[in-house]
């Protein structure tokens, strides 16, 4: 048997959750940003996916795994923040209703020390 070919988008009957940001380019263009996660299921394998997608920068979507369906969920939401901070270093802004807060759940990366 072979895995399902992967997404290039998350399609609305799979979407779990999704946030709408405002985007601005470090040219000024300013746009959304919609940041989307489908609901987590079950690998051949027996393992559990979950597809992230940042719908206007992102070409594919990530998928991220994990042993159960919350553990991919919460892979999932560690990476977000992860990712819009890539984006802040190319010199883009992101804001939640015009704050650079995002109320997204920042989790510390496993064996971090503490400073």
């Amino acid at each position: 048997m072979t895995e399902p070919a992967a997404r290039t988008s998350i399609s609305q009957s799979d979407l779990f959750a999704e946030r709408e940001l405002e985007l601005t380019s470090p040219q000024g263009r300013a746009g959304k940003l919609h940041v989307r996660i489908a609901r987590p299921v079950e690998a051949l394998d027996g393992s559990w996916n979950c597809g992230l997608h940042l719908q206007e920068v992102e070409g594919t979507v990530t998928e991220l795994s994990g042993e159960d369906s919350l553990q991919a969920l919460v892979h999932a939401l560690y990476v977000i923040p992860v990712l819009i901070g890539q984006l802040r270093k190319q010199g883009f802004t992101v804001t939640l209703e015009g704050h650079e807060e995002l109320l997204l759940p920042e989790f510390p990366l496993p064996g971090a020390g503490h400073a």
